[in-house]
């Protein structure tokens, strides 16, 4: 306590680097609030500044899991601002929850950002995105920079993980439907879908087979899945497009 009030009041300095350096302690230290939230907009302030070490410090913090969290109410600001930094930041947290969360208030707002950060994608979000959602996967991490180094396909692999975890089942197929026409599908995708489909509910499903059809021999890997699932399902509706689906990827 005696050093986050010794952090804080460095907050206030008129030296610039004594200023943030306090601040990357505070929130590499997962400070609450409001300590959180005086280290942010110090941070923010280093970046608007062209400070040249901001962004290198912003990717770096962003591969660590425990950094002080946004206030909710500063992660919807942000979410549904305009700045692609604060919204790739606020928005790769939100994938990073992804797996663990249950009813959140922010999901609409998350799933907006991710979909204006995809429409035009730009490197350094898009990394700070990837980063973030990923952090406590190291693997999985590496794979998606080595892969698209610092295109925007990192925030499509973001968000469709999210919404493959997401327990809002209905709302997840509605983003998919929004996002799937902005992928540049193949048979890597194929796979991502083909993995997810057997666990996924209902709405989502559709959206799944629906894309997988579309790849046609290109997805020729989810057939397994897809038989699976034809096995499995209990909606005539979805049996029928299961079929449709397995006899495209099968090229009959």
């Amino acid at each position: 306590d005696a050093a986050t009030e010794a952090l804080v009041a460095r907050l206030g300095s008129t030296h610039a680097d004594l200023r943030r350096n306090a601040a990357a302690h505070l929130i590499e230290g997962a400070a609450r609030e409001p300590a959180a939230s005086a280290a942010w907009d110090v941070i923010l302030e280093a970046l608007e500044e062209g400070d040249p070490r901001a962004q290198a410090t912003l990717l770096g913090w962003a591969l660590a899991g425990d950094l002080a969290p946004l206030a909710a109410d500063r992660e919807r600001r942000w979410l549904e601002g305009s700045d692609p930094i604060r919204m790739a930041w606020a928005a790769g947290a939100w994938v990073q929850r992804a797996a663990v969360r249950g009813p959140d208030g922010a999901r609409r707002e998350a799933g907006g950002a991710l979909l204006r950060l995809t429409i035009e994608p730009s490197s350094l979000p898009a990394r700070i995105v990837a980063r973030r959602a990923f952090a406590g996967d190291a693997e999985r991490l590496r794979t998606l920079e080595h892969t698209f180094g610092e295109s925007g396909e990192v925030i499509h692999r973001g968000l469709v993980a999210a919404l493959l975890r997401d327990p809002d089942g209905a709302w997840a197929a509605g983003v998919l439907s929004q996002l799937i026409p902005y992928l540049e599908l193949d048979a890597g995708w194929a796979q991502t879908f083909a993995s997810a489909l057997p666990q996924a509910s209902l709405p989502v499903q559709w959206q799944l087979v629906r894309a997988l059809q579309d790849l046609g021999v290109d997805a020729f890997a989810a057939a397994p899945a897809l038989r699976r699932v034809l096995t499995t399902t209990q909606d005539p509706a979805l049996r029928l497009a299961l079929e449709d689906a397995l006899a495209a990827v099968l090229g009959a």
